[in-house]
């Protein structure tokens, strides 16, 4: 991809509305850096408004890479620290992050995606001191979204890529990449590389993710450290063992556990000391996890090594039986894909969180919800409330007015100032039916309300307006995602169609179209700019005149 070109194919995407983007803070990060001329003030005034983004940053800034420094207890202080453009990075990919859900992709394991990207940023970081130039947070903001553009494609197109996921499962990621190139006509080190251009990453930065897509082996010939591409390769390593798990292919086990040979001499660490800088990564994910609430385990690195020993033992026993013609080879890979069991689209099922701090309440609600076939989650606290309501998507809520710390009015207009709660359906549990209370309520943006005690039937139809609510909106959703898939694969059509219309269908070359478009722009573009329309021995206005003469009789042949 040259300097300054956007495929035409990423525009599409962008234009779909459903490419991963930067929400809230990062958003508003995002809008003020646009150009050069930012002041790093304003960027930490938005930072700040965002707690948990401003402790996120703080705790990078004061990191172990930095051991001996003062601590920095503000945001202008990692500013000044950081430098503006690394905390600005952070923040766009702490934002991110925190905006992240389950998509519609069904074979994608969005779980699995983030968890390894933590792994690999975690890791990134910490080998980072390896190589001059590369900050612990530049390697942390690469490794977080360095396989973006397989987040975007599972985004944007959720159902076909969702059927290649699948058709490819076990596959190489060269030959995913091959079919992402047939299906949509860019692939995902290309869509990463122009969203990190996009949101104003610097274009080398771009280059090593799309590098570290194309080429992910670490190989004995291959392995060196001497680039952000070559970092991210050897932490995809040990984030990938990292996540091994009981059903991981043998041939995907004793591959990794090669590779992790391959970075430990580039390293030149004895095994040790190399397991324990491995246990350092692996307890400081898990640490991570819990604050981005992103799914971790417990891994000790000599569990890892016993894991690739017995990996190696079964992988040397398929290829015995493949030898003996017993079994059929699989392809290795290092992302092998996993896909999840198909979900139920039933429209009757109904998601609604329970909140109340009373447990013989809440279980008496729960209670009468299941039994009436919805999908209940509950919450004790206004606090948890609020956690599940932005992390599980209910269609309805019924809070308890009256909770200790965070009350339910307080979930509720924690809820209206985000982009998910201002479309929620909020019920109001509450024993007091005082005007003023009601009033509050509803200004504070509940839709209705029930008294305590609750009697069921009361309830139930309290409850119809958000079904209904709740319905609609999953048509619209249906319906939307339709219009977003014909719109892709109506792009994907005109594109063949235009390569079809300019192109030699034999030889595949240029046609007379493509060649009298083509002199028709630079004639246009040599009106405008007085340059020269063509370049050789003769003068420039002997060149105009016969350009001029060519022009007017291709113009009047057609």
């Amino acid at each position: 991809m040259s300097r300054r070109t956007i495929p035409v194919e990423f525009e599409e995407l962008k234009d779909s509305g459903n490419l991963p983007s930067p929400a809230g803070v990062g958003l508003r990060v995002l809008e003020i850096t646009r150009t050069d001329d930012y002041s790093a003030e304003d960027m930490g005034e938005a930072i700040m408004s965002d707690p948990a983004l401003t402790g996120r940053i703080l705790e990078l800034a004061n990191s172990a890479e930095r051991a001996g420094q003062e601590s920095i207890t503000t945001v202008s202080g990692a500013i000044m620290r950081l430098g503006a453009t690394t905390v600005r990075n952070l923040a766009l990919a702490f934002s991110l992050v925190s905006e992240r859900e389950a998509g519609s992709c069904r074979p994608f394991d969005y779980e699995r995606y983030w968890s390894l990207c933590l792994a690999r940023a975690v890791a990134a970081k910490a080998i980072s001191v390896e190589i001059e130039n590369i900050t612990p947070e530049e390697a942390y903001v690469a490794g977080l979204l360095g396989e973006i553009g397989i987040l975007a494609l599972a985004s944007v197109h959720s159902e076909r890529y969702g059927r290649l996921l699948v058709e490819y499962e076990g596959r190489s990621l060269g030959s995913i990449r091959d079919a992402e190139l047939a299906a949509f006509d860019i692939d995902h080190p290309t869509i990463g590389e122009c969203m990190l251009r996009d949101w104003g990453l610097p274009e080398s930065f771009g280059a090593a993710v799309a590098d570290f897509c194309v080429k992910r082996a670490v190989t004995p010939v291959t392995a060196r450290l001497e680039s952000l591409a070559d970092l991210l390769r050897f932490a995809d390593v040990i984030a990938s063992a990292l996540l091994f798990g009981e059903d991981s292919p043998p041939e995907h086990v004793t591959e990794v556990g090669e590779s992790l040979d391959c970075v430990r001499d580039v390293l030149a660490y004895e095994a040790p000391e190399f397991d324990r800088m491995c246990d350092a990564i692996s307890h400081e994910w898990r640490s991570w996890g819990e604050r981005l609430e992103i799914t971790t385990r417990d891994v000790r690195f000599s569990r890892v090594r016993k894991e690739i020993a017995e990996g190696r033992e079964r992988y040397a026993e398929e290829k015995r039986a493949r030898a003996t013609g017993r079994a059929t080879r699989r392809k290795p890979t290092l992302l092998p894909p996993e896909p999840r069991s198909p979900v139920v689209d039933d429209e009757e099922r109904i998601s609604i969180l329970a909140v109340d701090d009373d447990p013989v309440s809440l279980r008496i609600l729960v209670r009468f919800l299941r039994r009436a076939r919805f999908d209940v989650t509950m919450a004790r606290s206004g606090k948890e409330g609020l956690k599940k309501a932005l992390q599980e998507k209910p269609d309805l809520i019924i809070v308890d007015y009256e909770m200790p710390g965070m009350s339910g009015l307080d979930v509720v207009k924690a809820l209206r100032r985000s982009s998910l709660g201002s479309s929620l359906y909020i019920l109001l549990l509450t024993g007091n039916d005082e005007d003023e209370l009601l009033v509050d309520a509803f200004d504070a943006g509940v839709d209705d309300f029930v008294n305590k005690p609750f009697q069921p039937r009361v309830l139930t139809a309290r409850m119809q307006a958000g079904i209904r609510i709740a319905r609609l909106q999953r048509k619209v959703d249906r319906d939307r995602r339709t219009i977003l898939k014909q719109l892709a694969e109506k792009n994907a059509l005109n594109r063949k169609l235009r390569t079809a219309s300019l192109t030699d269908s034999l030889t595949g070359l240029a046609n007379r179209r493509h060649a009298m478009n083509r002199i028709e722009t630079e004639w246009m573009s040599s009106e405008r700019t007085g340059s020269p329309f063509s370049r050789g021995n003769g003068t420039h206005s002997l060149c105009r005149a016969k350009a001029a003469g060519i022009f007017r009789k291709t113009v009047n042949l057609r």
